[in-house]
């Protein structure tokens, strides 16, 4: 096996092809646990807001013990702006040292604006590149209505690349984060999923709204600031009980968003189509896979898929920074008969 199978030339850095997902690191400390790891490539941070939120109250995070899934209701609990701006440079040294990983720092705003002085805030305390989150569906105003989740709004999320890409310019490093429900096949594999791991009964969908996979990558690929596409996000509007019918989450009647092992084949759907629409074209989106990644195989399957990189994240939560050394050892081993 080649050491440089395992490595991406990340803009002209060389990393690690596995990193964590957003919603796993907000702070230094958690920060200083995995800079240390030699097997991460890339860190990302957050994601933040532009007003601190303490999150949602009550039970808002279920692992299945089973490992087929999670659920979660966080609602973006992060310090804000302030807080990034006086905290961001040191955790961007953080990560420089002892071994260097660049920085990535998730935001979420409530209006184009908000997306643009985020990643403007990021940029400027030194952060190597920024991931919009544009498929958070675990945000409710204080009437208990959810917040519009941007990626099912095609206009909306031309506003927001707009903004962005006026402030910043269009060679910052951004990635864009979107949502696995983008039609009836994902839900079709979905639901193939939750058969196959006995979780009919136990998963349920509250309401299901659906975007144009087609029709986002149109809008990347209309903004040059976009060199990047994570797919997926977790899946909303899902509710999770336990034998008695009673729901695993408090809040929001116990809907949340579906992460973990079942968004497996939904992520690798995504991640092909995107990889076919993205083919040949003049500017270059790559694709970062995420969902249902606990394994070296689980990675191979992603880049053969189209990903050029990996997220981890149910996986991380779970099982602590000794995930990212399991699954590139796992990793080392498949390499070479896989490709």
């Amino acid at each position: 096996m080649k050491e440089e199978d395992l490595y991406l030339d990340f803009w002209g850095v060389k990393v690690i092809k596995v990193m964590n997902a957003a919603g796993t690191i907000r702070g230094p400390e958690e920060l200083q646990e995995l800079t240390i790891c030699e097997s991460v490539g890339p860190i990302v941070v957050g994601s933040y807001t532009k007003e601190p939120r303490t999150g949602n109250p009550g039970q808002v995070y279920w692992p299945d013990p089973l490992g087929r899934y999670s659920v979660n209701v966080n609602g973006l609990p992060n310090l804000g702006a302030d807080w990034c701006k006086k905290s961001l440079p040191g955790m961007v040294k953080i990560a420089r040292e002892p071994i260097y990983h660049p920085l990535i720092v998730s935001v979420a705003g409530f209006n184009p604006q908000e997306y643009a002085e985020l990643a403007d805030l990021a940029l400027g305390a030194g952060a190597f590149g920024v991931e919009l989150n544009l498929s958070c569906p675990n945000v409710y105003s204080a009437d208990g209505q959810q917040k519009k989740i941007p990626c099912f709004y095609p206009n909306l999320t031309n506003e927001i690349l707009t903004a962005v890409e006026k402030t910043i310019g269009r060679d910052a490093i951004v990635w864009v984060k979107i949502s696995p429900c983008c039609d009836l096949q994902q839900k079709a594999l979905l639901m193939k999923a939750l058969s196959d791991n006995n979780l009919v009964g136990e998963i349920y969908f509250e309401s299901v709204i659906y975007y144009s996979l087609e029709g986002m990558a149109e809008v990347l690929l209309d903004h040059k600031v976009v060199k990047a596409v994570v797919c997926v996000n977790t899946w909303p509007n899902i509710l999770a009980v336990d034998e008695t019918g009673k729901s695993r989450l408090t809040f929001a009647g116990g809907v949340g968003g579906l992460g973990g092992f079942v968004l497996k084949e939904i992520g690798l759907n995504q991640t092909r189509r995107l990889s076919q629409i993205f083919k040949d074209r003049i500017h270059k989106v790559d694709i970062i896979g995420c969902g249902g990644i606990s394994n070296g195989q689980d990675v191979v399957d992603y880049l053969k898929a189209g990903a050029m990189a990996v997220q981890v994240d149910t996986a991380f939560l779970e099982k602590g920074v000794r995930v990212f050394d399991d699954i590139t050892w796992q990793l080392a081993d498949l390499i070479d008969t896989s490709f």
